[in-house]
Formats: C-alpha cells, structure tokens, sequence
C-alpha cells in the first residue's frame, strides 16, 4: 500500500476539522520511515527496498511536505535541496506538467517558510502554464486525464491568476461522462469516486 498517500489523506482530514498539532504526531512519525538519504520519499515499504526514480518520487515528497507543513514541523534541508534541484533538473515541456505543478506546490510551501518570492523560479515557464491551461479549460484532451487535468488548472490559476470561462466544449464533456448515481470517476471510465466527483463538481 501507498503508506505515505494514506498519510496525506489523513492530513488533510485532520486539517479539515481543524485539529490542533499534537494529533499529528503519530502520521509524523511513520513518515520519517519514508525518507531517503538524498532528502526525497518514498511512499511504501516495498519502495525502501527499490531504487525508485527521482521523477517517480516527485509526488511522494511533496505529500511529505504537506504533511509536514500542516503539521508545523520544519522541512529538512536535504528535502528542500531535492526538490529545488528537482525543479532544475525537469525539462520544462508539456509531457512533465504534472510533475512541475507538484514541485511548484513544494516551492510554495518551501518559500513561505523560508519568506522568499517563487515567482522567480516559475515566472519564466509562465507561457507553458498558460497553453496548457487554455487547452484543458478549451475542453481538448483526453478523457483518462481530463480531471487530473483540471485539478492541475485549479492550482495553476491560483499561481498564476489565470482567468479562462469553460467552454461549451469542456462543459459538455464533463456533463457526457456523469455516472448515472451523478458522480464520476477520476478516469472517467469506471463507477464514482471521491476525488473525480470532487473535482468535477468544484469545476462545474
């Protein structure tokens, strides 16, 4: 299992109904059995023992810093250092979106404690933001990503201030891959979900 994704989850649940600090200790603590020497994490027991790719733990370590960011813990600098060295290292194309909107969440939470600016580090990649997110809210894409698609538009406007109407297009599809109990499903291929309902709904 996906231990570290499980912590996330809780994180944000406890964030939710607003639990004071001394109820994270605990996820804190298993945490720490998912770094690695480098600063990056790991999401399972099974990954301690493999040699994971640096881009494959883009997302775990980010989870990470959420959870030590809600928890008020301080980041170590290695993680800080991995992640920084990770946004140098991803080219910055459309096939790393993803992975470049994740380390950005990392950046953000990394320059809020530290009280420096991240529009330097990812104002330059503003026009590649800007294409992708005029394609997704155009409603052009694949219906497998369409709502992963959209949940990486939701933070890129909060980064950016993107300001892009739903088009017809967009809509329509959504409204076409709605289950018939109202929900969706993440890939919009299966029965209803949480986070595909979730998603669709804050877009809609």
């Amino acid at each position: 299992p996906n231990v570290v994704y499980d912590l996330y989850y809780a994180s944000e649940i406890l964030k939710l109904i607003n639990a004071n600090a001394s109820n994270f200790i605990q996820i804190n603590e298993l945490l720490q059995k998912f770094i690695l020497k480098d600063g990056s994490f790991v999401s399972s027991y099974e990954e301690l023992k493999q040699n994971i790719a640096n881009e494959d733990k883009i997302r775990t370590t980010v989870m990470a810093i959420s959870i030590l960011n809600k928890s008020n813990q301080k980041i170590p600098q290695n993680t800080v250092k991995w992640i920084r060295e990770s946004w140098g290292k991803t080219q910055k194309n459309d096939a790393n979106i993803t992975k470049l909107i994740q380390l950005i969440l990392a950046l953000e939470i990394i320059n809020k404690n530290e009280n420096t600016d991240i529009n330097s580090e990812i104002y330059p990649e503003k026009e590649l933001f800007q294409t992708y997110y005029n394609r997704v809210m155009g409603g052009i894409g694949s219906d497998e990503t369409l709502l992963y698609d959209l949940q990486n538009c939701a933070n890129l406007k909060k980064f950016f201030k993107f300001d892009s109407k739903l088009s017809m297009l967009l809509i329509q599809r959504l409204y076409d891959n709605q289950n018939r109990d109202g929900g969706w499903n993440i890939f919009l291929d299966n029965m209803s979900d949480e986070q595909g309902t979730e998603i669709a709904l804050s877009i809609l």
